[in-house]
């Protein structure tokens, strides 16, 4: 009995990796769109624009400046709790992630977990990301070999599966 609770717990975390690694575009339509592609909540003044990760992987500029939601998996971590990786389908080359100094941080970033990630996106500048707040500079060493030009500086990251 114990093994039957055990593989059925196990499905809706597939499902969520399995959502969170989707080739961009396999939802159907442009991969590049930088619409929404939901409210993240239904509260008028403070919804977040809740963005495929494929559709902002591919074109991050066309986000410069917006806050968004985005189901994000961790590729790789670069600073405990304060930047890590993340892109559709586990690029080495993937879209830097950096937590706000205020940042409500409900689930720390691990290798390989799922995370809903809200932040404003920025050009990965020393000046953008000080002016969003970031408690990681451009210039940091951990940040040495990211490929992206854009970051998501955090304010929130939590546990998809937990009761909202």
């Amino acid at each position: 009995m114990d093994h039957i609770r055990r593989t059925l717990s196990v499905i809706p975390v597939v499902a969520l990796l399995l959502a969170a690694c989707a080739a961009p575009g396999s939802g159907g339509g442009d991969t590049a769109s930088p619409s929404p592609s939901a409210p993240a909540s239904d509260d008028g003044a403070d919804a977040v624009a809740r963005v495929d990760i494929g559709d902002l992987y591919a074109d991050p500029a066309a986000f410069e400046g917006q806050q968004v939601r985005i189901l994000g998996r961790v590729d790789s971590v670069l600073v405990d709790d304060a930047a890590f990786l993340t892109s559709p389908n586990g690029e080495a080359d993937g879209l830097l992630v950096v937590a706000a100094q205020d940042a409500t941080i409900d689930k720390s970033p691990a290798e390989r977990s799922v995370l809903w990630i809200t932040g404003t996106v920025v050009p990965l500048t020393t000046d953008a990301l000080a002016t969003a707040g970031a408690v990681v500079a451009a210039d940091d060493a951990a940040l040495a070999d990211v490929a992206s030009d854009y970051a998501i500086v955090a304010t929130e990251l939590s546990d998809p599966l937990a009761a909202e």
